[in-house]
């Protein structure tokens, strides 16, 4: 963990107790050490906050690349370990970061919808998160986040962490694209599942 990730999780740990009223929940069901993948769903720009306050490690998160095209934010964000991916495109330098993530043991994070929900429900899963999971054969910790309507200050936001699925439950031998379908549609019933847990 860097020296700025630190600075910044402590001024998120501040955040998150003074201008919101988050609830963690089973936190302590994600691994401590080891490469993993963190899935969660996207209702606000706050997300990453609420999650880099409770988690105590460093998480690495794959963000779309508009965010690197201001100067100010492209600073912001590659001091907190956060890697650009282009959007609808098969970028093979995202890849290769994000499987030296897992490899080197550290957490991965991912919003498999692959942009925020505008209305609370959750969209449907890219099969990125799966995919990596299965190729690197890591396992993926889902996380639900939910709040009754849209996320503001001093309002109440639940953010629930689920039993890691290992990657041999994705059943993903050889790639294909029913494979990927079918392991989308279990990581999205588990994220449903904890984001529906109140």
């Amino acid at each position: 963990m860097t020296i700025f990730y630190r600075f910044v999780r402590l001024i998120a740990i501040i955040l998150t107790k003074t201008l919101f009223r988050v609830k963690f929940k089973n936190m302590d069901k994600l691994p401590r050490e080891g490469g993993v993948i963190l899935c969660a769903n996207h209702i606000s720009w706050w997300d990453p906050i609420f999650m880099a306050s409770v988690i105590p490690r460093q998480i690495f998160y794959m963000a779309k690349d508009e965010l690197f095209q201001v100067p100010v934010l492209k600073v912001l964000v590659r001091g907190l370990g956060a890697f650009p991916v282009k959007r609808g495109s098969a970028d093979r330098s995202s890849l290769e970061r994000a499987m030296e993530v897992i490899r080197d043991g550290n957490i991965l994070g991912l919003f498999p919808e692959g942009t925020r929900s505008k209305t609370g429900e959750m969209g449907k899963f890219k099969s990125g998160a799966v995919m990596l999971g299965g190729k690197l054969e890591a396992g993926i910790a889902p996380v639900g986040i939910s709040c009754k309507g849209k996320v503001r200050f001093f309002k109440r936001v639940y953010v629930t962490m689920g039993e890691v699925i290992p990657y041999k439950d994705l059943g993903i031998e050889k790639g294909v694209a029913s494979e990927l379908r079918s392991a989308s549609a279990l990581l999205t019933q588990r994220v449903r599942e904890l984001k529906e847990e109140l």
